[in-house]
């Protein structure tokens, strides 16, 4: 009712006035807030009449407007926070969906390990995921999220019991053509320090025990000015890729050496 009368559309000026005295005279207590919150328009529009409070000044009232400027620093704020707390939360779920679908497909590679043979029993699965602010911020585009996952295999393999015979045997070095067993990775046999050499002067040079290069039996050792020497061996190359100059070392146990005695060197 209160509004009723505040934005009452005059048709007789003695029928609106006598409804205010009425209003007035029976619900004082009502027309009072009614006559304070009521301003009148400056220029109100044609047949709209509005209450006419505050003419002497007796009931207006001042409110300061310290609220309004403290709410437009701190809701603006408070939603800044309350954004990045949620893409702080979305990175996470992120992070812990990647692992998780990471876990399940190492779990199934490492069932079907055993059908590939191969020697490497360790599965390491890596993933990489862009994730981004829900709201962009100045600066700060997003980040990348890496979910890793590293697993044995099932092959069959007992570690408990392999590191226990590795304990208990030592572990020495062979070559794929060698007929000798080297107790150290770092033997000069097993490092060839491969030089170029002119054929020339090949007559000349002598090796680290003093003795001649002959002609190498698998490239033959001819055919170049240039040729390949090292320093451990006893044979000139005519090619840096001959077999003679590589070097493809195995460790094996020591009972699996099949009877070759240890290098004169490191053994």
């Amino acid at each position: 009712m209160p509004l009723l009368y505040g934005c009452h559309v005059k048709r007789n000026n003695k029928q609106y006035n006598r409804k205010v005295m009425y209003f007035r005279t029976h619900f004082p207590h009502t027309y009072k807030k009614l006559h304070t919150f009521t301003y009148p328009l400056k220029h109100p529009a044609k047949g709209v009449s509005l209450p006419a409070p505050c003419q002497d000044g007796s009931l207006c009232r001042n409110y300061p407007g310290s609220m309004t400027v403290e709410a437009s620093l701190a809701v603006p704020l408070f939603l800044f926070f309350m954004v990045n707390i949620l893409s702080m939360n979305l990175f996470f779920h992120t992070f812990a969906q990647n692992l998780e679908t990471l876990h399940q497909q190492g779990r199934q590679l490492s069932m079907l390990a055993y059908t590939t043979g191969a020697p490497d029993e360790m599965i390491q699965l890596v993933r990489p995921a862009r994730v981004k602010p829900v709201v962009p911020i100045l600066a700060y585009p997003g980040t990348t999220i890496v979910s890793c996952c590293y697993m044995r295999a099932w092959t069959g393999y007992d570690v408990e019991r392999k590191t226990e015979t590795e304990e208990q045997e030592e572990i020495v070095y062979i070559t794929e053509n060698g007929t000798v067993y080297h107790r150290e990775r770092n033997c000069t046999h097993l490092t060839l320090s491969v030089e170029l050499a002119g054929r020339d002067e090949v007559g000349q040079l002598r090796n680290e025990s003093g003795g001649k290069y002959y002609p190498c039996e698998k490239c033959g050792g001819d055919g170049s000015s240039f040729v390949y020497v090292t320093g451990e061996g006893s044979r000139y190359h005519n090619t840096i890729t001959c077999s003679g100059l590589k070097r493809t070392v195995i460790s094996i146990p020591l009972s699996e050496a099949g009877g070759r005695p240890p290098c004169s060197r490191c053994g």
